[in-house]
């Protein structure tokens, strides 16, 4: 007669431990998807917040180049999907203006904003002419012989 040998340990998984594994792999994915949701997200809105500040900055150096007038309303040349406002203040100090530019994305349903400010010359004022610069102009020193060599 032949015994049967007795389980001493078991081989292998039960129904209920396949179950529970599976439940916790699948709410392991579902909180994996929402980061990378959250993540791409983020990504746009920084890559928006950039390309704007961006935009603000070109803005407001043309504005102290003189090319734009501060103190209207338009849209980003290039890029219809931005819209900017700007506007200039006076500041307690004399001949010195601050220009504040605002740019939003009329495209964007994160509702990106941008607003930026300078300091600058005020443009209403003349620029004075530098006597000493005049002067030096028109002082033209003549070539003179040393030595026998021409300068």
């Amino acid at each position: 007669m032949s015994v049967s040998p007795q389980r001493e340990g078991r081989q292998g998984m039960t129904l209920l431990e396949v179950v529970l594994a599976l439940a916790i792999l699948a709410i392991s994915m579902a909180f994996l998807a929402q980061l990378v949701g959250i993540g791409i997200r983020s990504s746009k809105e920084a890559r928006m917040l950039t390309q704007g500040q961006l935009y603000a900055e070109s803005i407001i150096t043309e504005m102290v180049a003189g090319s734009i007038q501060a103190g209207g309303s338009s849209t980003v040349p290039n890029d219809p999907n931005w819209q900017y406002q700007s506007q200039m203040t006076a500041t307690s100090m004399d001949g010195v203006v601050q220009v504040v530019v605002t740019l939003n994305n009329v495209n964007d349903e994160l509702g990106t904003t941008i607003t930026l400010a300078r300091l600058m010359r005020d443009p209403s004022l003349a620029i004075p002419v530098d006597e000493a610069a005049t002067d030096s102009t028109s002082d033209t020193s003549s070539m003179t012989d040393i030595g026998g060599t021409s300068l």
